[in-house]
């Protein structure tokens, strides 16, 4: 792999840190590390979700000077989305290339409160102590385009759902436009079915369910529910689509992949391409990794795929807090145990020099007086 080859590290670790899930890649073979500890020969990587984080497209002047524009920025996000200014955000942005300006320069901006990073990704630091990159989970996906899985002249649209969460990306012509955070998690939808069905079953019988049968259940009760549910989330879809293309003026999306991370959702895609008039396509695609899962997580191949990536073709966003400890010369307790040793070690060569030499002086003094008692009868 790409950065394994030029950073030593013998394999990759992906972190769902929502689910506390852990995929370990060596080579292009993928296998659930159920015990995962820190270990300095790996690299991990992460992603923030959907609603951890706030998006937008701002503008900038062309004549701010290269140097000048992380401050710009950080002072146009917090005007714009009109931020505490008590609040250190931590802000990361992306060019927006494909919004044509003769006096301004477009960027997609990314925001996140510190706090959240602590709260959500408190259990990885217990776990592997480090985190070497945190990337928004929209961007994730432009993998799929340099990796050639993808046209990279089509306008699509990517739809996941996650049990805490669910979002919605559009790409076009393989760059970033847009993403949303919509409130039709797997733990809501759950919630919304059971207030159809009128009793309440578990999230775990709700998951097996989608998963198993999905919409072509031979339940007619829960077919008839389902059915509701996804015709009302698909109303709010069509709604951001509808808002997406003005805002952007996009003509048409070409084409819609959905899935979960349950895996296939039988007749989905389907609903979707009936519903919404656009392709519709399962959120499935051939990463080229092995693995004796059942079924792998579509953003753990996702992440293991950004890191075979150069820098140059992927998205370079990194919320990541939870820095690897630096080599031991360069930690301030290194600098003071060197120190400190080089102090003791100055200390000590002075007494273990006198020594040497008084006890050098009593050899050679030892000497003389053998030869002087040799030769003194002699010359007596």
């Amino acid at each position: 792999m790409n950065l394994k080859n030029q950073q030593s590290f013998t394999s990759v670790v992906s972190v769902d840190p929502y689910k506390r899930e852990y995929f370990k890649g060596v080579s292009s073979h993928l296998e659930r590390e159920l015990d995962p500890t820190y270990s300095k020969t790996q690299y991990v990587l992460s992603y923030l979700g959907a609603k951890s984080f706030i998006s937008s497209l701002i503008s900038v002047s062309k004549n701010i000077p290269e140097d000048d524009l992380p401050d710009i920025i950080d002072n146009k996000v917090y005007e714009d989305l009109a931020l505490d200014m008590a609040i250190s955000y931590k802000i990361s942005y992306i060019e927006a290339y494909n919004n044509v300006d003769e006096a301004n320069r477009f960027f997609h901006v990314f925001v996140v409160d510190p706090l959240t990073l602590d709260e959500d990704f408190q259990y990885v630091i217990e776990d592997i102590k480090y985190i070497d990159q945190i990337v928004p989970v929209a961007l994730l996906l432009k993998t799929l385009y340099t990796k050639e899985i993808l046209d990279n002249n089509s306008v699509d649209c990517f739809i996941y759902l996650q049990e805490n969460d669910a979002f919605l990306t559009i790409y076009s012509d393989s760059e970033f436009i847009y993403t949303k955070s919509i409130k039709f998690s797997l733990a809501e939808l759950h919630q919304r079915f059971c207030e159809l069905l009128g009793e309440q079953i578990s999230l775990q019988l709700f998951s097996q369910l989608l998963s198993s049968e999905g919409l072509a259940t031979s339940n007619k009760e829960y077919q008839q529910h389902l059915i509701k549910l996804f015709s009302e989330t698909f109303v709010h879809i069509n709604d951001v689509l509808t808002y997406v293309k003005r805002a952007f003026e996009i003509e048409k999306i070409d084409h819609i992949y959905i899935g979960s991370e349950l895996g296939q959702i039988a007749g989905l895609d389907e609903y979707s391409q009936t519903y919404l008039a656009v392709k519709s396509s399962e959120f499935d695609f051939n990463y080229g990794y092995t693995t004796e899962q059942n079924h792998l997580n579509q953003l753990h191949a996702l992440m293991h795929l950004y890191t075979t990536m150069p820098s140059t073709q992927r998205y370079e966003c990194n919320f990541s807090i939870f820095h690897r400890p630096p080599p031991f010369t360069k930690r301030e307790s290194g600098k003071f145990i060197l120190l400190t040793s080089a102090a003791l070690a100055i200390g000590l060569l002075y007494p273990i020099v006198n020594w040497s030499l008084s006890y050098a002086e009593t050899i050679r003094y030892s000497m003389l007086n053998k030869d002087y008692t040799a030769i003194h009868p002699i010359k007596i």
